[in-house]
């Protein structure tokens, strides 16, 4: 399908897009900073999710500034019940939008001004059929990296080919994706294992891509840009496919660019004890911990992590997100924290983690891998013990130890918290995740004390300037968000 573009049009009205975004946190907190990023750039920008979301955005001061201005207006739907499948998350998400999309056709069909273009998270794909029966342009956007867009890209690619097929619900092939270009650094056992257990919602996100105007991505060209340019040529050569043109905008998450308080979690919560606690520390001495909100580590692996703190001498904050069915005691040893309180502080509530990473105290990061965390850790300049747990964080652990060589790896032990019986399924075998204390302590060590440690910190700090270049006035990212404004300001209805 064609659109209208008016050339003119950036010098006499703004455009209108419609950003939507999927109910979890990474995914709200970082499609929401772009949707800031495009209305201060000029661009008229709704913004919707779940009602529960839209409340704790309210109260951010500068989403004040830019809503009386009326360049951003921000809807939240019904709340429906939570769900923690994925994939269930997203068709209750289908369901709560239906009244608001069938309103905006409405007023399209009276006449009325709407979006003139939509920009959706990469797993709601029913926006697709929105887009076009609203007959505007659509753009897919990811949260993480283009590692992420180019797996789906190439799995719904070897498809096409017949080398990945899906036969009795089972996918078959999925070994040939390592092979791709873009991919020569990964193995077969860093693949995720969602796609063993989902390979149907596995390629249907990269088919998805066919026929976007654009697949906007939180990273930034110099990061990857071997698997940004496999990217861009895999559709080339088509003349039958529309080829989606990539925009790369991040790090969308820095110390900087960051509200100093949760968007979606403990609104009021600035975190400003960890920050003093810091002010405490020696330089680049501390070693921060995190999981991030959604992943987290049982209590007999936190239980052996804790020995392994305890018996490493190193100074540590360590956030532990808790259920509503534990306390912080079930995940430590006994008179824990009394032991400890020199040197250590756990917590257990939000952390603004990009301002603590940037903290002259800290000298290393212990993560899952996500890639939020990864970005940000990226931005502060500081060098990762890679424990991934679920999902694509065995993807970007591989990347960041092979290719960035930014990080240490905590263990070579792949498992998935999420999907252990599909890949004990595959594999054949019951899998063995657990990591001992005292290959922890040999990990932290490596990073805290070993030459090894200093080699990756540098290295970081080398990353830290290109990704601070990259959103600094006519970097990639700051050149590439502006020239996305001015293409959306064009489109008109």
């Amino acid at each position: 399908m064609e659109y209208k573009v008016d050339f003119s049009a950036s010098k006499r009205k703004r455009g209108h897009v419609l950003v939507i975004s999927f109910a979890g946190q990474a995914h709200i907190a970082t499609s929401f900073r772009l949707a800031k990023a495009l209305a201060e750039r000029g661009v008229t920008v709704t913004f919707a999710t779940r009602q529960e979301y839209i409340l704790s955005i309210k109260s951010i001061q500068s989403v004040e500034k830019l809503q009386k201005k009326k360049c951003l207006n921000l809807v939240g739907v019904a709340d429906h019940e939570d769900s923690s499948n994925l994939f269930e998350k997203v068709k209750r998400m289908k369901l709560a939008f239906q009244p608001y999309f069938q309103e905006l056709l409405n007023n399209q069909r009276k006449g009325l001004p709407g979006p003139t273009c939509i920009m959706a998270d990469r797993f709601l794909l029913w926006t697709k059929d929105i887009a076009e029966e609203l007959e505007i342009p659509r753009y897919v956007f990811f949260s993480n990296c283009a590692l992420e867009a180019r797996l789906r890209q190439a799995g719904h690619e070897l498809q096409a080919k017949g080398k990945l097929r899906i036969v009795d619900g089972k996918a078959q092939g999925l070994e040939e994706l390592v092979k791709v270009p873009g991919f020569e650094f990964m193995r077969v056992k860093d693949l995720p294992w969602f796609m063993w257990a989902h390979p149907e919602e596995y390629l249907a996100v990269g088919e998805s891509l066919l026929g976007a105007e654009g697949v906007i991505l939180n990273t930034f060209s110099e990061l990857e840009d071997s698997v940004i340019r496999s990217f861009q040529n895999a559709w080339l050569g088509d003349p039958e496919v529309k080829v989606p043109k990539v925009f790369c905008v991040g790090p969308l998450s820095t110390a900087t660019s960051c509200e100093d308080f949760s968007i979606v979690d403990a609104p009021n919560d600035t975190g400003k004890h960890c920050l003093n606690w810091l002010d405490n520390r020696s330089p680049a001495s501390v070693l921060y911990i995190c999981f991030g909100t959604v992943f987290r580590l049982d209590a007999k692996q936190a239980q052996e992590l804790a020995l392994a703190l305890e018996n490493s001498q190193q100074s540590f904050l360590w956030v532990v997100p808790l259920s509503e069915r534990n306390t912080l005691q079930d995940y430590l040893p006994a008179d824990y924290e009394e032991r400890l309180s020199g040197r250590a502080m756990i917590v257990t509530g939000w952390v603004p983690q990009a301002q603590l990473l940037a903290h002259k105290a800290i000298f290393g990061f212990l993560s899952h891998c996500g890639w939020s965390s990864t970005l940000e850790s990226i931005s502060a300049g500081v060098p990762i013990l890679a424990w991934p747990l679920s999902a694509d964080q065995n993807l970007t652990c591989r990347y960041v130890v092979s290719v960035l060589r930014i990080a240490i790896e905590m263990t070579d032990k792949r498992g998935d918290v999420l999907f252990a019986s599909i890949a004990e399924e595959v594999t054949g075998q019951e899998l063995d995740v657990f990591v001992e204390q005292s290959d922890i302590e040999r990990a932290i060590n490596l990073l805290m004390v070993e030459q090894q440690g200093q080699d990756k910190r540098a290295r970081a700090q080398q990353l830290k300037r290109k990704a601070t270049a990259a959103i600094a006035v006519n970097g990639s990212s700051y050149a590439t968000l502006q020239e996305l404004a001015e293409l959306m300001n064009m489109y008109i209805v």
